[in-house]
C-alpha cells in the first residue's frame, strides 16, 4: 500500500497529550523502533516522569488475602496465577490521585487492566515448597521430584478440578506497569530458568506503553494513528495500532507490522520487513515467558534450581531488612528452595508485593464479564460462573485413596441391592413361586414350528437363469 505520511512536527500542535509533549517528538519514536537491540535498555521512551510514582510499601493498604474472620493465611498455603489483560473503558476513578497513587490524564477513558487470581490450599500441612508437585511447561507433565514432605500434591490452582480454593480475583488498574515490575524482579527472576529471560523481559517492560500514544505518521487516509498494548486471547498481549485517541478501536487498515514498515519507508526508504519480523518474534517470545505465570505459582518466591545463579546465597548478597515479614525478611525455605531476587530479598511474598506496591483492587463481576466478552483472559470460575476460556490442563491425578473409596462404594451398592431384593421377596413369598412357574412353562412350550424355514433345498432343480 502507498501510505500518505506527514512529518511528526506537523502533529506536535494537535497532540491530545499536552502533558507529555516530548513523547510526540520524532526522536523518541525513532529510538523506540530502531534502537531496541538485545542487551540495550531504553527507559522512559513511552513513560513520563509526571506519570510515575515512588514505589514503597503502603501502610494503609487493605489486605484481601485473609479468611472470613480476617486472619492472615499462612503465606506458603497461598498461590496465584495470571489471567490476562483487558480493555476497560469505564474508569472514571482512574483520574483520582491519593496516597501517592498515579494520576492518569483526565481525558483518558480507556485503559489496559491486568487480572490475576489468588487461591489458598485449605489442607496445607507445613511442607512449604516441598509439599507440592509442579507442572512442567516443557513436558506438560507433573514433576514430583521436588516433593520433600509426606503430603505431595499438585500445585494446580489453574486446573478446573483443583483442590485449591479461590480467595479472590484482582485487577491492576495501571495495567502491566507496576505489576510487571514487582513480578519480574521478585518471583519472576527465579522462575525463569535462564538469566537471559529476565533481561529480555525487563528490557521490554521498560518501554511497554501505559497510555494511548499518538504516533507521528498517519495512515493512507491521513487519519492520526495511536499505539497501545493490545490484549489477546490466552492472556497474551502485543502492540496494537488504533484509530481513536482512547485506543479503544483498532485500526481496520494498519496493523503494527504495517506501521513499522511505514516508519522505515518514511525515514530510511527501506521496506522494514526485517524490523517488523523482529518485533513479531519479540511478541511471541515475551508471551512464551509469560506462560509460567498462567499456571499455579506459590505466593512465596522460590527457586527449584538450587544450583542456579539466583538459587544460591552469595557472600556479597545484601538482603533487605524490612519491617514487613511478608516482604522478604522471613526464614530460609526449609528444603533449600530459596529465591534471592534482583531487589535484594529472599523468598519475597509476591502476593504481598502486589497488594502493597501496585494499584490493585478486587475485580467485580462486571470486570470479569467485560474481559470474558473480549476473549482475552484465561478460564476462571467465580461463584459458580465461568469466565474466560483456555489454560493448561492435565489428566486427573490418580489417588489410591480415591480408588479405594470408589471400590468400597461399589461393594456397598451391590450389598444394598441384594438386601433390598431379598427383603422384597420375603415380604411377598408367593411372588417368587409364580416367577419360577412362568419360567418352567416357557421351557415346555419349545420353539414354534415354521415350515417355510424347515423345507430342504432341492439341489436337483435347475436354476432357469443358468440353463
Amino acid at each position: 500500500n502507498n501510505f500518505e505520511t506527514n512529518k511528526a512536527s506537523n502533529n506536535m500542535q494537535s497532540s491530545p497529550r499536552a502533558i507529555h509533549p516530548r513523547l510526540l517528538q520524532q526522536e523518541s519514536e525513532i529510538r523506540f523502533f530502531n534502537e531496541l537491540k538485545p542487551g540495550s535498555l531504553i527507559p522512559d521512551l513511552l513513560k513520563a516522569e509526571e506519570n510515575e510514582r515512588e514505589l514503597a510499601s503502603q501502610d494503609d493498604y487493605t489486605s484481601y488475602l485473609v479468611d472470613k474472620k480476617g486472619n492472615e493465611y499462612e503465606s506458603y498455603s497461598l498461590a496465584w496465577r495470571y489471567l490476562g489483560m483487558y480493555i476497560d473503558c469505564d474508569v472514571d476513578a482512574m483520574s483520582e490521585a491519593s496516597n501517592g497513587r498515579r494520576r492518569l490524564e483526565d481525558d483518558v477513558d480507556c485503559s489496559r487492566k491486568v487480572l490475576w487470581a489468588a487461591y489458598v490450599d485449605p489442607h496445607y500441612s507445613g511442607g512449604s515448597i516441598g509439599e507440592y508437585q509442579y507442572f512442567n511447561l516443557t513436558t506438560l507433565e507433573w514433576d514430583k521430584q521436588y516433593c520433600k514432605s509426606k503430603r505431595c500434591v499438585r500445585m494446580d490452582c489453574h486446573e478446573s478440578n483443583t483442590h485449591f480454593k479461590l480467595v479472590g480475583v484482582f485487577k491492576e488498574t495501571d495495567g502491566m506497569d507496576d505489576w510487571a515490575e514487582q513480578l519480574f524482579k521478585h518471583e519472576g527472576v527465579c522462575l525463569w530458568s535462564d538469566e537471559d529471560g529476565y533481561e529480555f523481559m525487563e528490557k521490554y517492560r521498560q518501554i511497554w506503553p501505559n497510555y494511548c500514544y499518538q504516533l507521528s505518521l498517519a495512515g493512507d487516509d491521513g487519519a492520526t494513528l495511536y499505539l497501545h498494548m493490545k490484549p489477546e486471547s490466552w492472556g497474551n498481549f502485543s502492540y496494537g495500532i488504533y484509530s481513536d485517541e482512547d485506543c479503544s478501536q483498532e485500526s481496520a487498515y494498519v496493523s503494527f507490522s504495517d506501521y513499522v514498515q511505514i516508519h522505515y519507508s518514511y525515514y530510511y526508504s527501506s521496506s522494514g520487513n526485517s524490523a517488523a519480523q523482529t518485533w513479531n518474534e519479540s511478541f511471541t517470545k515475551w508471551n512464551n515467558y509469560m506462560d509460567v505465570y498462567k499456571i499455579c505459582q506459590p505466593c512465596r518466591a522460590y527457586n527449584l534450581d538450587t544450583n542456579g545463579f539466583y538459587g544460591e546465597y552469595e557472600g556479597g548478597f545484601d538482603r533487605r531488612r524490612n519491617r514487613e515479614e511478608n516482604d522478604g525478611q522471613g526464614d530460609a525455605e526449609q528444603w533449600g528452595y530459596d529465591c534471592y531476587d534482583d531487589a535484594g530479598y529472599r523468598n519475597a511474598n509476591q502476593c504481598f508485593k502486589f497488594e502493597t506496591h501496585t494499584d490493585y483492587e478486587p475485580a467485580s463481576t462486571d470486570d470479569l464479564a467485560r474481559a470474558s466478552e473480549q476473549g482475552t483472559i484465561l478460564r476462571v470460575k467465580v461463584n459458580g460462573v465461568v469466565y474466560g476460556k483456555g489454560g493448561y490442563t492435565s489428566e486427573p491425578e490418580y489417588s489410591p485413596s480415591r480408588f479405594f473409596l470408589v471400590a468400597v462404594a461399589g461393594l456397598l451398592a451391590g450389598a444394598l441391592m441384594v438386601f433390598v431384593t431379598r427383603f422384597y421377596f420375603q415380604k411377598n413369598p408367593g411372588l417368587c413361586s409364580k416367577l419360577l412357574k412362568r419360567i418352567k412353562k416357557k421351557k415346555r412350550r419349545g420353539k414354534p414350528k415354521r415350515k417355510s424355514l424347515k423345507e430342504p433345498f432341492d439341489t436337483k432343480r435347475s436354476d432357469p437363469i443358468l440353463t
